[in-house]
């Protein structure tokens, strides 16, 4: 049997791509070398080309003035932030409660209990200190 490392390393990346299963191969017609490429293909080749040049730097638009939008604002994100959190506060704590009443009926084992008292915990701490931080923005 032929090891994963050993496979990638003697498949070049044409070769990689025609043994994808068929739902993954759409084709894309290039009009420089008027060859069929695979969409991965394209994806591989462009991250190959990221991966080889180090030197090329991201640039930042001169004029950041009609880039970004100006209305939100750090309050605003933090407020944004903070009801998304409110909302899975909100799922994580009924999903705990169900657990725990699942418990005492026999259904499920205490470790689900305590996986989901984490995760309730977790985001009820998270929620907090973005209502904090929200407060803290003027």
């Amino acid at each position: 049997m032929i090891q994963p490392a050993t496979l990638s390393q003697m498949l070049t990346i044409d070769q990689f791509v025609t043994i994808v299963p068929l739902p993954l191969r759409l084709t894309v017609m290039s009009r420089r070398s008027q060859q069929s490429l695979t969409i991965l293909t394209l994806v591989a080749r462009g991250l190959f080309r990221l991966a080889s040049s180090p030197t090329q730097e991201a640039r930042v638009a001169a004029d950041t003035g009609g880039v970004h939008t100006p209305t939100m604002t750090l309050k605003t994100a933090a407020l944004l932030t903070l009801i998304g959190t409110v909302l899975m506060t909100a799922l994580l704590v009924w999903n705990f409660v169900f657990n725990l009443l699942n418990l005492l009926r026999g259904l499920v084992p205490a470790l689900t209990v305590l996986s989901s008292s984490i995760y309730a915990f977790g985001c009820f701490s998270v929620m907090v200190f973005f209502f904090v931080f929200h407060r803290t923005q003027s």
